[in-house]
C-alpha cells in the first residue's frame, strides 16, 4: 500500500454547547472550541452563553493557548440589525480568535461599521454558506474570509481538487457527528412543515420523520442519514491538506464531547504511524453512542450507507440479550454494564418492534439498584402486549453522565462598559405604487411564448445544453441566464465553456444563485447580474452588499415574511429588490442516493401531505406539491412599494394552459388553486 504524505497536522476543533462541554473539550485534547452568543446561531435549542460568560471563555483559553471561534451562522431578520451590530461592537472588544458567519449582510455590516477585521479576528465561512466547490473558495477570499468550513456532502477528492485550486484558503471539514440530508444552507421542509426556520437555527428535524411512498404507501426514514464516523480514514482526510478537524455536537453531553474529541486528539497525534493508533482509538470511540454510523461522502458522492430508510433514530449500543419474558417483564443477561437513568431498547430484528424505555433503577429479582453488572440478569418492564423472543438484543441509548463535569463557569469575567452607537433603521414611509416588472425564469426556451401577454417581463432561463444549444430559436439577447445552484467542483469546467459561449454570442445578463458564480463572472462583460432567491436575502445590508458588488437587484428568500417586507420597504435600495411571488419550494436539495424511489416519484408525510421527487445529475431533488404563491397579494406588495417580482417555474411542467391561466391571475391578483403563501402571514423564527 502507498504510503500517504501528511504535511500538516490539522487543528482539532470541537464544539461547545454549555460550560460542561468546555471543560470536557479541552481535558479531551481540543485545539479550539467554537460556541454561540444567546442568539443568531445555527443550534438555537442550544444553552449557548451570555456576553459576561464569553469574556470568561476567552479568558480562560487565552491561558490554555486555546483558541474560540464565536458563530453567528444563521440569516438575519431587518429587524434585528440593531441589536446585532451592538454584539459585534462588543466582540470588537472581546477578540475572539474568529467568527464563523453566512449571513452575507453580516458580513457587510462587519465591514462597514465595525473594527473587526481590523481587530485580526478571523473571519471564518459557515458551511451553511454552500461551500462546495474552488469557485465558492476564490470569491470567499476575495471578501476577506481566512478560512472556509466545507459542504458535508464533498468526496476527498473534491476536497484536494478545492484545495489545490485555493492553496491561500484554510479549509475546515466536518469529521464527526450528525449529518443534513439536504445541502447546507439550502433546507426549506423544516420551515414549510414545522414552522421553524432551519436557517435560523430551529431546525424541526423533519428529515428525521417517516414518510410514505411507492404505491403501497410503504414507510421509510427516507431522508435520515446516518451519523458520520471517520477515525478509519483521518489520515486520508489529513493528506487532502486540509487545517482543522471539526467534531459536530453542541447539543451533545459533555462525556460525548470528551470522548470524541480525545478519539481524534490521539489519530491527529499518531498520523506518522495511524495503522497502530487506529486500534486504541477504535477503543476510545466504544462507549459512544449514535445513529448508524458512515464515513459520509468523502469515499463516495453517492455511498450505499449514509441512509436506511427503515430504521432511524439512535441505534445504541448492544449490551443485552432477552433470556426470556413473562407477561410484561422481559429479562435480559447483560454483557455490558447498566446505569441507573439510562434509556434503552429492546428491538426483534425480525419483526422490526422495538421498546424504549427509562430505566429509573436496574431491577434484579425484583430488587432497585443502581447499577447492573456483566452476566447480571435484570428485569425491563415493556409499556405494550409485544412477546419478544429469545436472543433478542437490548441496546444502550443514553446513559448518565460518568464524569462529573463543573456545570458553570469559573472566575466569571465581567463585560467592560462599552459605549455602544446604535443602528437605525429608517421609519417607514410612503412609496409610490409603480408599474410591475416580471421576471420569469424557465427550464425551456418553449415555454417563452406562452408569457408574451405579461407585459414588462424579463426572461430568466436555466443554463442547460437545451437553452444554449437552441439560441436561434428565440431572442436571447433579451434574456438572462441562470447558473446552476447545486454546483460541483466536476461541473466548473462545462459550466465556464457555457459562460465562454454565451458571452461570445453576446449575452449579457446573469442570476446568479450562489457565490460561486462571482468568481466565475471575473472577466466576463456583463450589463445586469441579480441573485437569485437560493442566496438567503432577508434583511437590507444583504441587499447593500450585492448593489456594493455591482448587481443590479436582489430575490428575496421564499422565507420571506410580511412582516419583514414591511420593514423594508424603507430600505434605500428598493429598486434592487426582487419580491419572489410563484413557485415550487425546493425542500431538500442532497446528493444521497435513493434506490427505493424512482427518479421521478412521490412521497407523503404521515399526514398525506405530497411531495415530488427528484434525482437528477447525482441530486436528489425535493420539492413542494403546492406551489408558493403571492399572486393574491401583488396589490398589497405594490403599495409597500415593491415593483420588481420574480416568478420561479423552473420545476414547473409549463404549457400554455397552465402560462395563461398564471399570467390571468397575476393581472386580476387572484389566488392561485392548490397553491401555499408559505411564511407570508407568519413571522419567521
Amino acid at each position: 500500500m502507498e504510503k500517504k504524505i501528511i504535511l500538516n497536522r490539522p487543528e482539532i476543533l470541537s464544539p461547545v454547547g454549555k460550560a460542561e462541554n468546555l471543560y470536557a473539550a479541552i481535558e479531551g485534547g481540543a485545539d479550539s472550541v467554537y460556541l454561540g452568543f444567546q442568539k443568531f446561531n445555527a443550534r438555537g435549542k442550544a444553552s449557548n452563553f451570555n456576553i459576561n460568560e464569553l469574556y470568561t471563555i476567552k479568558k480562560y483559553l487565552k491561558k490554555l493557548n486555546k483558541r474560540m471561534f464565536i458563530v453567528l451562522n444563521t440569516i438575519i431578520k431587518d429587524e434585528e440589525l440593531p441589536e446585532l451590530y451592538r454584539f459585534l461592537q462588543i466582540i470588537e472588544d472581546l477578540k475572539p480568535d474568529g467568527l464563523i458567519i453566512q449571513d452575507l449582510g453580516l458580513l457587510h455590516l462587519i465591514r462597514a461599521k465595525t473594527q473587526i477585521v481590523q481587530n485580526n479576528i478571523e473571519l471564518h465561512a459557515s458551511t451553511q454558506m454552500s461551500t462546495f466547490n474552488s469557485a465558492s473558495i476564490a470569491t470567499l477570499r476575495d471578501l476577506g474570509f481566512k478560512r472556509v468550513v466545507l459542504e458535508r456532502h464533498l468526496t476527498l477528492q473534491e476536497i484536494s481538487k478545492i484545495k489545490r485550486a485555493v492553496p491561500d484558503v484554510e479549509l475546515e471539514v466536518f469529521v464527526h457527528g450528525a449529518m443534513c440530508y439536504t445541502l447546507s444552507g439550502s433546507c426549506y421542509f423544516s420551515s414549510y412543515l414545522g414552522g421553524l426556520s432551519a436557517n435560523r437555527g430551529l431546525c424541526a428535524q423533519v428529515c428525521r420523520r417517516n414518510f410514505k411512498f411507492d404505491k403501497n404507501d410503504k414507510k421509510g426514514y427516507l431522508f435520515s442519514l446516518s451519523d458520520m464516523e471517520t477515525i478509519e480514514i483521518v489520515d486520508q482526510i489529513a493528506a487532502t491538506g486540509v487545517e482543522a478537524l471539526k467534531i459536530e455536537g453542541r447539543m451533545k453531553s459533555a462525556d460525548y464531547v470528551y470522548t470524541v474529541t480525545k478519539a481524534y486528539r490521539h489519530l491527529v497525534d499518531n498520523l506518522h504511524d495511524f495503522e497502530n493508533a487506529l486500534p486504541e482509538a477504535k477503543e476510545i470511540m466504544e462507549g459512544v453512542i449514535s445513529r448508524r454510523k458512515s464515513q459520509g461522502f468523502y469515499l463516495s458522492a453517492a455511498p450505499d450507507d449514509v441512509t436506511d430508510p427503515f430504521r432511524s433514530g439512535v441505534y445504541g449500543k448492544p449490551i443485552g440479550r432477552v433470556v426470556k419474558q413473562k407477561d410484561k417483564t422481559v429479562i435480559v443477561k447483560l454483557y455490558e454494564d447498566l446505569y441507573a437513568k439510562s434509556r434503552v431498547r429492546l428491538h426483534n430484528p425480525k419483526k422490526d418492534h422495538t421498546s424504549t424505555s427509562k430505566v429509573k433503577s436496574v431491577y434484579i429479582k425484583g430488587q432497585a439498584y443502581e447499577q447492573g453488572f456483566i452476566n447480571d440478569l435484570i428485569e425491563i418492564t415493556v409499556n405494550d402486549d409485544y412477546k419478544y423472543e429469545r436472543n433478542n438484543p437490548l441496546y444502550l441509548i443514553s446513559q448518565p453522565p460518568l464524569t462529573k463535569w463543573p456545570n458553570k463557569l469559573k472566575n466569571i469575567v465581567k463585560s467592560k462598559k462599552i459605549n455602544l452607537n446604535n443602528y437605525k433603521l429608517p421609519q417607514v414611509s410612503k412609496n409610490a405604487v409603480r408599474e410591475p416588472v416580471f421576471f420569469t425564469k424557465l427550464s425551456d426556451y418553449r415555454a417563452i411564448k406562452h408569457f408574451t401577454t405579461l407585459k414588462n417581463n424579463y426572461v430568466i432561463l436555466t443554463m442547460n445544453d437545451r437553452n444554449i444549444n437552441n439560441l436561434k430559436e428565440y431572442n436571447f439577447r433579451k434574456v438572462f441566464f441562470s447558473f446552476p445552484s447545486a454546483m460541483f467542483e466536476s461541473d466548473i469546467n462545462k459550466v465556464k465553456q457555457h459562460l465562454k459561449y454565451l458571452s461570445k454570442v453576446g449575452i449579457t445578463k446573469f442570476e446568479i444563485t450562489s457565490l460561486s458564480h462571482l468568481a466565475l463572472l471575473d472577466g466576463i462583460k456583463t450589463t445586469e447580474v441579480i441573485s437569485g432567491h437560493q442566496i438567503d436575502t432577508i434583511n437590507r445590508e444583504t441587499i447593500n452588499f450585492f448593489a456594493s458588488r455591482g448587481l443590479k437587484g436582489s430575490v428575496l428568500s421564499i422565507e420571506i415574511t410580511k412582516n419583514e417586507l414591511k420593514l423594508m420597504k424603507t430600505i434605500k435600495n428598493i429598486n434592487n429588490v426582487i419580491v419572489p411571488i410563484y413557485g415550487k419550494i425546493r425542500l431538500f436539495v442532497s446528493r444521497a442516493p435513493h434506490d427505493e424511489l424512482k427518479k421521478q416519484d412521490e412521497v407523503k408525510s404521515l399526514r398525506d401531505e405530497n411531495f415530488i421527487f427528484k434525482r437528477e445529475n447525482g441530486v436528489s431533488l425535493t420539492l413542494s406539491d403546492k406551489d408558493f404563491s403571492l399572486t393574491k397579494r401583488l396589490r398589497e406588495l405594490s403599495e409597500f412599494g415593491y415593483y420588481k417580482f420574480y416568478i420561479d417555474l423552473e420545476y414547473n411542467t409549463v404549457d400554455k394552459k397552465f402560462a395563461q391561466k398564471l399570467v390571468q391571475n397575476i393581472k386580476a391578483g387572484k389566488a392561485t388553486q392548490n397553491s401555499t403563501t408559505f411564511n407570508y402571514y407568519l413571522k419567521l423564527k
